[in-house]
């Protein structure tokens, strides 16, 4: 069952964790972490953090985070350094998530989607909507949710895709075991990809 766990962090926006245990959560300027007992402050950045997203790497336990004016930061299982996407527009970067320390996918404000392979790359959506939301089954298939009902797709190889929009604005989006993709947003709205269709399960 679902039970309370007291934390310090101000205005938490992002939790994320692995199988082997590690837990982070992301809000104002400080990122904690879960030591299997309580929260524990890790790290304070310069900027405000939005998104985060762990993962195992090689044996180790890594992490993504994102934030304010274009910021990110990668965490090696050690210690987190500044991975600045360098952002003209000092747009928000609202999500995360990654496969590696030289493989991670970032969106946010004004369509804004970069991805990581070493430098960070600049592939903003056209549309110039705030995307709140990345998921990944795999390297080659990735979707993006934000305002506008937006869904977008990547597949690896072709340009990002619309695959749906509507009039409800889509804060999150999830995919995982199963192969089970979802995204959920205001008004309660829930969308289940279900092939190649997205379906209201609200």
């Amino acid at each position: 069952a679902w039970g309370e766990c007291e934390h310090t962090l101000r205005h938490p926006r992002s939790v994320s964790g692995t199988r082997s245990g590690v837990v982070l959560a992301v809000g104002g300027f400080e990122i904690h972490r879960f030591n299997g007992n309580r929260w524990v402050h890790d790290h304070t950045s310069p900027h405000r953090l939005n998104g985060v997203y762990a993962f195992v790497y090689d044996g180790n336990n890594c992490a993504w985070a994102v934030g304010d004016n274009g910021y990110a930061l990668y965490y090696d299982g050690t210690s987190w350094t500044d991975h600045s996407t360098g952002d003209t527009y000092h747009r928000n970067l609202m999500d995360v998530v990654a496969f590696g320390p030289d493989e991670a996918w970032a969106v946010g404000q004004k369509g804004a989607i970069y991805k990581y392979n070493g430098v960070w790359i600049d592939e903003t959506w056209s549309d110039e909507v705030t995307l709140r939301g990345i998921g990944a089954l795999s390297h080659n298939e990735i979707w993006v949710a934000g305002d506008g009902e937006t869904i977008l797709y990547y597949d690896g190889s072709n340009p990002w895709s619309k695959q749906h929009h509507g009039s409800t604005h889509l804060g999150g989006i999830s995919a995982g075991g199963g192969n089970a993709v979802y995204a959920v947003g205001d008004d309660e709205k829930i969308l289940y990809l279900d092939g190649s269709s997205w379906k209201d399960v609200s």
